[in-house]
């Protein structure tokens, strides 16, 4: 029980570390990869009403009133 507790244990726990390191990598990989996947895959769940509200254009400025065009006020 306290063999794992202690610094050196005299090289009597014999662990499978390389193995269960491995298979964890690669089942997170797996579901980060799965993550990122699923919203690209299926995008008929979004709203399509508000992913097109970003693609309007702002309407034009108004025209700038220039002093050749203003008529002199004496």
């Amino acid at each position: 029980m306290f063999e794992d507790s202690l610094i050196e244990s005299g090289n009597k726990l014999k662990t499978k570390r390389l193995s269960t390191t491995v298979l964890s990598f690669f089942g997170q990989f797996a579901l980060v990869g799965i993550l990122i996947l699923i919203p690209l895959i299926y995008t008929d769940a979004l709203p399509k009403g508000n992913l097109m509200t970003f693609l309007v254009a702002p309407p034009p400025p108004p025209p700038s009133l220039s002093f050749a065009d203003a008529e002199p006020s004496f």
